[in-house]
This record gives C-alpha cells, sequence and structure tokens, in this order.
C-alpha cells in the first residue's frame, strides 16, 4: 500500500539522508553532496512555496521516499526520490501514480514532465510503468512527460426510437435536443472535447449532418453493437475514457458530469467505471457512465454475446467482481423523478422546463430544476403517467437484466 502525505518540518532529517544517498546523488543532475545547512534552508523555503509541492512516499505506513512537483502555470516538473531500502519493490511507480492522481484532480494540472539521465534505467523504467513517455532530444538525458488524461462526452444518438420517433432531433425550444445536450455539456469543466456516436444506418445521416453543423466530431458505428461504436468513438477522438450520454438526457446537468468525471480523474484511470446509476440516487434523465478506454477495449475482446454488445454498461453491473467500480450518489433518493424523454409527455415535460428556465440561453442544473418543481409542481403532472417506468429504473439491480433477459426483453 502507497500513499503520499505532505511534507512537514519533522522530515528534514531524513529527506537529507534520503538525497545524499551514492545512488540518488549519482541518478541526479547535480551529483555533489548537499551540506546539512544548506538542505536545511532548502527544505524550509520549499515547505513555505505555493509552486513547490514536497510530498512523502509512505509504503506499508512506512516512510519510503519523496516525490516533489515544482508548478508553473498548469504544468510541473516531477522529481522522485525513493529510499534505498525500498528501491527495486515496485514504490516508485505507485508513488507517481499518486502523484498524478493529486496532479490531475485536485491541483488541476495539464501536464507532468520529468528529466532522466539516459543511463539511470531503474528511474526510466519507473516513470515509464507510471504512464510517462519518454522523449529522446538526442542529448545526455531524456524528458519523460504525462498529460491529464483526455475525456471526452459521447452523445449516443440515433433516429430509430419506437416510443418517440426522432427525439434526438426534436425540437425543444427551439432548438434540436442534440444541440441542446452539446451546450449543456460545453460548460463542463472536467471535459476536454464532446462528439456524437450514431449509427452508419442511412436514417441517421441526419444526425451526422447536425454534427457538423454544430462543429462536433461524429463517429459512426454499428447501430446495435455499441462497444463497437463507443470503442471506436475512444479511438477516433483519442479519449482516455468516454462519459457516454444518451440522446434522451436533455436535461443533463453539467455539474453533475464534472462531479462523476472527476472521480474518475482522481483515480489516474484506474477505474473502470464510474456512473451515478449503480444504484440510481439522481433523477432519471441525469445519467452520467464513465467507461475508460481500457475498459471498453476489454468488454470488445471480452464480450461476445449480442444481448449485452448493445446493453454494455449492464453487462458491466452484472459482473461488479471484475471491474473497478465507483458510484456517486445523491444523499437523498431523487431517482422517482422522471427527467428523462422518451414518450411524448416526457418531452412536454422538458419543453415547459425549458421555457421556464432556459429561454435566455441560461444553462441551468438540478438544483435549479427541483427549485422550479416546488414553486410549479404541476409541472410534474405533465409527464406522471410515465412514472411507472422510471421506478422500474430504480429497482434494477444485479440479476435484473438476467431476467430480462431469460424473457427475450432488453433493458
Amino acid at each position: 500500500m502507497v500513499t503520499l502525505r505532505p511534507a512537514v518540518l519533522d522530515d528534514c532529517p531524513v529527506l537529507w539522508r534520503w538525497r545524499n544517498d551514492p545512488e540518488t546523488r549519482q541518478a541526479s543532475v547535480d551529483e555533489r553532496e548537499i551540506p546539512v545547512d544548506t538542505h536545511t534552508r532548502w527544505f524550509e523555503e520549499t515547505l513555505k512555496r505555493f509552486d513547490r509541492k514536497l510530498f512523502i512516499v509512505s509504503a506499508d505506513g512506512v516512510d519510503a521516499g519523496m516525490v516533489r512537483l515544482d508548478i508553473q502555470d498548469r504544468d510541473a516538473a516531477v522529481s522522485v526520490n525513493i529510499a534505498p531500502e525500498w528501491r527495486g519493490r515496485g514504490v516508485g511507480p505507485r508513488a507517481l501514480g499518486c502523484l498524478s492522481r493529486e496532479a490531475f484532480g485536485p491541483l488541476a494540472l495539464l501536464r507532468m514532465s520529468a528529466v532522466v539521465k539516459r543511463e539511470n534505467a531503474a528511474s526510466r523504467i519507473a516513470f515509464e510503468r507510471a504512464g510517462f513517455t519518454v522523449v529522446d532530444t538526442g542529448g545526455p538525458l531524456l524528458h519523460s512527460s504525462k498529460a491529464r488524461l483526455h475525456v471526452v462526452a459521447a452523445i449516443q444518438a440515433r433516429m430509430g426510437s419506437t416510443r418517440l420517433p426522432g427525439k434526438v432531433l426534436v425540437s425543444i425550444a427551439g432548438r434540436p435536443t442534440i444541440q441542446r445536450i452539446a451546450e449543456r455539456l460545453a460548460v463542463c469543466q472536467e471535459l476536454d472535447a464532446v462528439a456524437v456516436s450514431t449509427s452508419v444506418e442511412n436514417r441517421d445521416d441526419a444526425i451526422a449532418d447536425l454534427a457538423a453543423h454544430l462543429g462536433l466530431v461524429c463517429v459512426r458505428g454499428s447501430e446495435t453493437d455499441l462497444i463497437e461504436r463507443l470503442g471506436r468513438t475512444a479511438a477516433r477522438t483519442g479519449a482516455d475514457a468516454l462519459v457516454r450520454i444518451t440522446a434522451d438526457c436533455p436535461l443533463v446537468d453539467p455539474a453533475l458530469v464534472d462531479r462523476v468525471v472527476g472521480v474518475w480523474r482522481r483515480s489516474a484511470g484506474r477505474l473502470e467505471y464510474v456512473s451515478n446509476v449503480f444504484p440510481p440516487t439522481f433523477p432519471d434523465g441525469l445519467d452520467v457512465e464513465v467507461l475508460s478506454r481500457t475498459a471498453l477495449e476489454r468488454l470488445d475482446r471480452e464480450v461476445s454475446d449480442p444481448f449485452f454488445r448493445e446493453s454494455l454498461t449492464a453487462y458491466v453491473r452484472e459482473h461488479p467482481a471484475a471491474f473497478e467500480i465507483a458510484n456517486v450518489e445523491h444523499p437523498e433518493d431523487l431517482s422517482r423523478l422522471r427527467w428523462t424523454m422518451d414518450y411524448p409527455e416526457d418531452l412536454a415535460f422538458v419543453e415547459a422546463v425549458y421555457r421556464r428556465l432556459g429561454n435566455q440561453g441560461e444553462i441551468f442544473g438540478m438544483d435549479d430544476l427541483l427549485r422550479l418543481l416546488e414553486w410549479s409542481p404541476e409541472l410534474r403532472d405533465l409527464n406522471r403517467c410515465r412514472e411507472d417506468v422510471t421506478v422500474e429504473r430504480g429497482i434494477r439491480g444485479t440479476g435484473y437484466h438476467a431476467a430480462l433477459r431469460a424473457r427475450g426483453q432488453a433493458p
């Protein structure tokens, strides 16, 4: 178990010992021995600096080294020094993984870089195992770098809906559904791009045309094989993780998207599936699912059943022990609320909400809509007749999809 903690003044002596270890000095750009008074002044100054972060590495509860960030704007130079007695035991890559979660999470950095001597094979291997890419500049040093993980939202859309035909392009207060969703996702801080993922069927040409008009990347694949289509979307956009937003969610909350994606980012890619639907505690229509690129590739290798290739996240939820999963929950269970758009009654509800909250182009969120329903409870009557569908969503758990499949039904 490797963790990090901020360095404190009492760490000064042990850090001086680590910095003066012969192997450490040999691996450093400056190989000179560091006098204790010089080190003490440097250490005390470091603890006061806002642009330098110094962490002590803990391995199984024992101090095992140091990692450091020297920050300039949103980039940082990385240094790592593992205690001699802990070298060769995998502590370095794990410490760098912890540092990545800190850098790309709370510190909101975009890139980390390190300078490694060409002959320092151990450090180079540690950085590579932690996900850094080695760039050979041709000189005596190798430069390793690691960028913030690339997260792309994929608006999953097709024209083949039978309950509300053409819902993905239907006008909501004057703008198509997909445009409404894209506008809301555009304000998310944790997203790097927004794309549209649709099928190669001719009837979905209109979706591709709208995406082009909006300046969005449109990736087309199988209509029913979502593993193939979303995997293709991740590859085309260079996504390390794909945020799955279905086109029947025109009330998707940007702040909630950022919250769910933030959980994935803070794991530095360790988590394979992060959602707010397992179990659902947010209103139906605010569903957010994050799938890592490696999870999509793994699903493509492991899943052959057509049912689960179409219902890919159902497969993950049916096999929770086989995946690294996290769920974001609301303190109060709001899953009974129906804010999705599957039926004409739902469209009437969504249209009324946009007329009340979005007529000036504002991006409203879940809390704004909850307040609106307090002031105008009659709005809930617009699609109350469909609440039985939402209630059914709330009881879906392990085994539910298998039961549906046995009856030949899709979730």
